[in-house]
């Protein structure tokens, strides 16, 4: 009962307006004056009535449709920011999962340190970020920019992902990897998030010019 009191309340306050009370009051001066002027019977009284009832009907109609379109784009648009919020805060965390990856090699590690931080810090974010980022409908994101930064990050995150895969199974396989070769897929994955990162900045200056365009639609 409370919501549609709430709605209720909604509906009709556009009509308490200064607008609308000078209006009706317009209305009945208008009345008035015929009847002094033309000494209208009932029947014509009340086909003036009915007439002015009639307009009052359809404009009333009509600003209450105006009315719950105006209530559903606003609902619309308040989805859509929400949505947005939910795509970037994904985006930014994998952008930190891989910063954070670049940042650890950048120290040089041993390959069995890196593969042990991979297996008990990053690697299962990592991964799951992949996941949300693949399930994100390209349609949903609303603009080139947003779509290619957002393919950028999906790409550069699985070539990080095969260096890996990579390691390990040179790891696995030779026990004792060319410390030279292990440096140079350190420094593939410092490049891969340079590109990342400003990927990421590009989506957030798209994200920005979609919501400045949706709010003047508004």
């Amino acid at each position: 009962m409370k919501m549609l009191n709430e709605y209720g309340k909604s509906l009709l306050k556009p009509w308490l307006s200064v607008q609308n009370i000078c209006l009706a009051l317009a209305i009945c001066f208008v009345t008035v004056l015929l009847i002094r002027t033309y000494d209208l019977n009932k029947s014509e009284l009340a086909s003036w009535v009915q007439a002015f009832g009639s307009i009052g009907a359809i404009w009333g109609a009509l600003a209450v449709s105006r009315r719950q379109i105006t209530m559903q784009a606003n609902a619309d648009a308040k989805r859509a920011e929400l949505r947005d919020g939910a795509y970037l805060a994904v985006m930014e965390s994998a952008c930190k999962n891989v910063r954070k990856l670049s940042e650890f090699v950048d120290g040089g590690p041993t390959l069995n340190a890196f593969l042990l931080m991979w297996d008990y810090h990053v690697g299962g974010l990592f991964e799951s970020n992949m996941e949300i980022l693949k399930g994100i409908p390209a349609h949903e994101l609303g603009s080139y920019e947003l779509v290619v930064s957002h393919s950028v990050v999906m790409t550069k995150m699985i070539r990080i992902q095969g260096v890996i895969r990579g390691l390990r199974e040179a790891d696995e396989r030779y026990k004792k990897v060319q410390e030279p070769w292990v440096k140079y897929q350190y420094s593939e994955i410092t490049g891969d998030n340079e590109v990342v990162q400003d990927a990421l900045e590009r989506y957030k200056v798209a994200l920005a010019v979609k919501r400045d365009f949706m709010n003047s639609q508004t």
